[in-house]
C-alpha cells in the first residue's frame, strides 16, 4: 500500500469510529501505523470516559505516579511555555526514562515528550 492510501484510510476510519466513540462513550485514539506493499497495521487505544475526561494509560499512570516524579495531582493539564510555544501536559510515559512526560502541543494537538525536570522548571517559570 502507498503511504497516501493508508493515511487515507486513517482519515475514514477516525470519521467512521466517532459514532461508535458516542455510542459507548469512550475515546478511541489512533497511533502508529506499519505497512507494506500489501497491508497496513494501525495501533490504536480505546479509553473509557469518566467525568469528561478520557482515561487513557497516560492519564491512569498519571494519577498512579504523579508524585514520584515531583508533581502534583493538579499539575495534568496545566500549560506551560517552551521555546515560545504553549503545551498542555497530558500525563506520563513510564517507561521513557528520559522523555516521561507526555504533552501536547495547544496551537496543533501535536503530541510532545518531555523530561520531567524540564517540565517542573518550566511549570515554576510559568507560576
Amino acid at each position: 500500500m502507498e503511504r497516501e492510501k493508508v493515511r487515507a484510510l486513517r482519515e475514514a476510519m477516525e470519521a467512521a469510529l466517532k459514532s461508535v466513540e458516542k455510542e459507548f462513550s469512550v475515546v478511541i485514539e489512533f497511533g502508529t501505523a506499519r505497512f507494506n506493499e500489501q497491508n497496513a497495521r494501525f495501533k490504536l487505544e480505546v479509553s473509557d470516559v469518566v467525568g469528561g475526561k478520557a482515561l487513557t494509560k497516560q492519564v491512569v499512570d498519571w494519577n498512579n505516579l504523579y508524585k514520584s516524579y515531583g508533581f502534583k495531582k493538579k499539575d495534568l493539564g496545566r500549560p506551560f511555555k517552551f521555546q515560545g510555544r504553549i503545551y498542555k501536559i497530558t500525563g506520563l510515559l513510564p517507561r521513557s526514562r528520559k522523555f516521561s512526560v507526555a504533552a501536547e502541543r495547544q496551537s496543533d494537538g501535536k503530541p510532545y515528550k518531555f523530561n520531567h525536570e524540564d517540565v517542573l522548571m518550566f511549570l515554576k517559570a510559568n507560576a
